[in-house]
């Protein structure tokens, strides 16, 4: 049955109709999936509630709360920015669903300060949401930020912040949970160096959002701000008493590792058949 999955044989589309009622999937949910298969098929990446507004007439607020419910019932899941389809696939296919335990970032929030969180920390948190950040996307980041930042609050501080710095990130993209596979590295380096240097960090965003604008492509975005970091590093205030010269060779490293964890996004980029990220 999991070759069925990958093939193109099977019209999902025509399934989800005939089988909405069963699975009690609404009108609108159903109306919102058969978008989202259709972006899916066309190639659209990544599948985002911005994205999927462009195509219909439903408003931002009604598609938040769709795929929320659509997320509820574990019809879709949604990994590293984008929405998964392969539950309701298997659903259609009457194949069996393993639910994955969701990452629930308020309830985090909440635990670590002892409070509710005010409207515009949620508020915060709803934009990246929209933006296509995920819970696990945002958590990615902190998992870069949280151990030299702690490391410092208890008095750490010089080279051995960036050795921790770096044990996150490869901890995180090479999980020995995992089998040593994980993420490209890219929002646990942001993390990272969102502690170490924060000047540099800025900058990176707004290079990264630029290339992202004006190419359309993230990825690009990606590669070009990791190339750009140890050059940015060689002329950035240094704090936490961090050496300068240890501090440029660890961003070339990772700067070096997050480009390759790219280069399959390279290999087609040169194709030019990597995914484009449609701008409003």
């Amino acid at each position: 049955m999991d070759e069925l999955l990958n093939s193109q044989c099977i019209d999902f589309r025509k399934l989800l109709i005939l089988k909405a009622k069963s699975l009690k999937i609404t009108d609108q949910e159903c109306f919102l999936l058969l978008v989202i298969m259709t972006m899916n098929d066309i190639g659209m990446k990544p599948i985002t509630p911005s994205q999927i507004g462009q195509l219909c007439s439903l408003s931002l607020q009604q598609i938040d709360k769709t795929l929320i419910s659509l997320v509820d019932k574990h019809f879709i899941a949604r990994k590293r920015g984008t929405l998964d389809l392969l539950p309701i696939q298997k659903m259609l296919l009457n194949q069996s669903v393993e639910e994955e335990k969701d990452v629930d970032l308020l309830s985090i929030f909440e635990n670590a300060f002892g409070r509710s969180l005010n409207q515009m920390e949620l508020e915060i948190i709803n934009t990246f949401k929209r933006s296509g950040y995920d819970d696990q996307m945002i958590l990615d980041a902190l998992k870069g930020f949280l151990p030299p930042f702690l490391a410092s609050r208890f008095g750490v501080s010089g080279n051995i912040l960036l050795v921790i710095g770096v044990l996150a990130i490869v901890g995180h993209s090479l999980s020995f949970f995992l089998n040593f596979k994980g993420g490209k590295g890219v929002a646990t380096s942001l993390g990272v160096f969102l502690f170490l240097i924060p000047n540099v960090t800025l900058a990176l965003l707004i290079i990264f959002i630029l290339v992202v604008y004006f190419t359309r492509y993230i990825s690009l975005g990606s590669i070009i701000a990791a190339a750009a970091l140890p050059i940015l590093t060689a002329f950035s205030p240094i704090r936490n008493n961090v050496g300068r010269m240890p501090l440029i060779i660890m961003t070339l490293l990772i700067g070096a590792f997050v480009i390759w964890r790219h280069r399959t996004n390279i290999t087609r980029l040169m194709n030019g058949t990597e995914n484009k990220f449609k701008l409003k």
